[in-house]
């Protein structure tokens, strides 16, 4: 097995649709060859039913940790189908935690030594992205390999540029910048004088 198969990804599932992003861009890195193992982590925060009356927190780790490999395949293997990018057989390990996610999912990349990370993201922004933090945000500057952070294509909200750089064929020189029309522009037509290669004998 060359090298290049034998990367091991680590995606981070939460059962959301920034979570299906970042399953469907581990799923498309074992497809398409990239890496041969995608190590699927779930993560329970002990905060989010420490308070919840009808579940005590002990049980809920419980129920976590059995249930959740088999709902993590169920919906993996729906997005690979869905992208028409069926697993190889072996490829999809399963991993259920408890703790903070971001600290988690850091850790096993670390313990299954991991190549990259893939994660998705909210894209929570001013106030709430104060308020509630960004998981993505934490394992990217802590991971100790590349992560990647998984979000759909959408353009939509943005402008494109009035002027955008022309391609140009590799080897080539890049187009030159185009000048502002309403800066003057002034072109030198002497021709640069080359200096003297005659060795002089005094």
């Amino acid at each position: 097995m060359s090298r290049n198969q034998a990367r091991r990804i680590i995606v981070g599932v939460d059962f959301d649709v920034c979570g299906d992003d970042a399953v469907a861009e581990g799923v498309k890195m074992v497809a398409e060859g990239w890496a041969s193992q995608l190590h699927a982590v779930y993560v329970l925060d002990p905060s989010e039913v420490i308070d919840a009356p009808d579940m005590p927190a002990l049980y809920a780790e419980e129920r976590v940790l059995e249930e959740a490999p088999s709902v993590m395949r169920d919906r993996i293997e729906d997005i690979a189908r869905n992208l028409g990018m069926p697993l190889p057989a072996g490829a999809l390990q399963l991993h259920a935690r408890i703790g903070r996610p971001a600290q988690a999912v850091v850790q096993a990349a670390v313990d299954y030594d991991a190549d990259m990370i893939v994660v998705g993201t909210h894209a929570r922004r001013g106030l709430e992205r104060l308020l509630m933090g960004s998981v993505a945000q934490e394992i990217a500057r802590n991971a100790s390999c590349p992560v990647l952070i998984a979000r759909p294509k959408d353009h939509s909200a943005q402008r494109k540029s009035e002027r955008p750089d022309a391609p140009y064929a590799p080897g080539e020189e890049p187009a030159q910048q185009a000048v502002p029309v309403d800066r003057p522009v002034h072109i030198s037509t002497e021709r640069a004088v080359e200096p003297s290669t005659t060795a002089r004998v005094y």
